[in-house]
């Protein structure tokens, strides 16, 4: 069950909340007025407040605001691309990535990806879908940062793609000679971090050239055959421990 709530609509001190938010806090949680409850609004802001109304026929309550943080994205921004896996797999990856605080989430098409291309309507209701499931693992773990969840996208588009631009590139490829022991660079924090994940039957030797081409380092995770949600959040972990994202913040 979600430890915190969300809403993007905030006026000074007040919250709205509605919908969703109205029939988990109200129907079943049976939240009243008076009662206090914490929330996020997706762009780094967690909140404590009051309940000052219920409007049970317009199905909305408020919220007044009595503390207020913000959190500030940590560098690198992190980037993850992975080859589109059956739909079980790629729900727990996003629930994952967003726990861990991956900023983009890329899916991706490959030569060995377990899924066909979406028709564009049918591409723009699965990130909906996919977007939302990243909300509710926010709401669990209490990210106030919401991962931007992208659209399918083939992956010879991925190095000219605009989250996957600049910064340092890396993908997972078996085999590769180096590990993610060499990769100390990432400790000086670039601008953002990609990494790209490959089916599992891993990138093709003409995927892996094109990578290459495309400015992407081949890291390994070693020799172990790895389930492709096994190397995600073994990578993802790896990269966020380099670049300090494990360390709690500084007060104040």
């Amino acid at each position: 069950m979600a430890n915190f709530y969300f809403t993007s609509q905030i006026t000074g001190t007040q919250a709205t909340f509605t919908r969703e938010e109205f029939h988990h806090a109200v129907r079943v949680m049976r939240r009243q007025v008076g009662d206090r409850i914490r929330f996020l609004d997706g762009r780094g802001g967690l909140y404590r407040g009051l309940i000052t109304e219920i409007d049970h026929h317009g199905e909305l309550f408020r919220v007044e605001i009595e503390e207020r943080r913000q959190r500030q994205p940590r560098q690198p921004r992190l980037t993850l691309a992975v080859a589109l896996p059956r739909r079980k797999k790629l729900h727990f990856i996003i629930q994952k990535a967003t726990e861990l605080g991956v900023s983009d989430f890329i899916p991706l098409y490959s030569d060995r990806s377990c899924v066909r291309p979406f028709a564009p309507a049918a591409a723009a209701k699965k990130t909906a879908q996919w977007q939302k499931i990243a909300l509710e693992a926010a709401k669990q773990c209490g990210n106030p940062c919401l991962p931007v969840i992208h659209p399918p996208l083939p992956l010879a588009e991925l190095p000219a793609g605009g989250a996957a631009a600049g910064g340092r590139r890396l993908f997972l490829h078996p085999g590769a000679p180096t590990g993610f022991d060499s990769l100390a660079e990432i400790r000086e924090r670039p601008a953002r971090l990609t990494i790209a994940v490959g089916p599992e039957g891993g990138f093709t030797a003409a995927e892996a050239e094109y990578l290459t081409a495309g400015g992407f380092t081949a890291v390994s995770l070693g020799d172990n055959i790895l389930r492709l949600e096994t190397a995600v959040v073994a990578a993802v972990v790896i990269c966020q421990y380099l670049g300090g994202h494990l360390s709690p913040e500084p007060a104040g």
